[in-house]
């Protein structure tokens, strides 16, 4: 059977790309719908709010972590980890019947979200240098543009899905990219 990237041949490039909208997927596509969470966990909007803040806390002492184990580890294992671990959040803030639950499982989606640093070094790692500065042109062009129009898709997730949809829609991403070869 074929995995889902395999039009794409092993193509380093998507995988880069994948693993960019993830990184900016998750913060900023939940804003439209922070009045529907704070409905249904029976909380205020300014709560809700914090859920950014953990969210980017826990990216950032992620990586932090992340980006020197790596270099122990391998870049591989750890950006599967992160994956998964980023699904296992995702899907835990769906089910979470609790505010509490859903701030536990948001940064548990954050940590695996930290992996997601690596990108940068499989540009650094898998190209010449020449190319890993167009590479990271792409890449930080592209990741403007995905932070930008993240709310908008959250309103169209938040329209037609709920708060839910975001949530569903990374997770769906995430596992993708766990199947493509890499």
């Amino acid at each position: 059977m074929a995995k889902p990237c395999d039009s794409f041949g092993h193509n380093l490039v998507v995988l880069l790309m994948m693993i960019s909208l993830l990184g900016v997927f998750p913060l900023d596509v939940i804003l439209p719908s922070f009045p529907d969470l704070a409905a249904s966990f029976d909380v205020s909007l300014k709560t809700i709010a914090f859920s950014v803040s953990i969210f980017a806390i826990g990216v950032a002492i992620s990586q932090a972590i992340i980006g020197p184990l790596s270099d122990v580890v391998g870049r591989k294992p750890l950006l599967i980890g992160g994956l998964a671990v980023s699904v296992i959040g995702s899907l835990g803030c769906l089910f979470s019947k609790g505010y509490e639950g859903f701030m536990i499982f948001r940064l548990i989606q954050a940590v695996g979200c930290g992996s997601f640093v690596l990108s940068q070094v499989l540009v650094q790692d898998g190209y010449p240098e020449k190319q890993q500065h167009v590479l990271r042109i792409v890449k930080l062009t592209l990741s403007g543009l995905l932070i930008s129009l993240s709310p908008l898709v959250g309103a169209v997730l938040q329209h037609y899905l709920g708060w839910e949809g975001s949530f569903h829609i990374f997770s769906i991403l995430a596992v993708v990219v766990l199947l493509c070869p890499f």
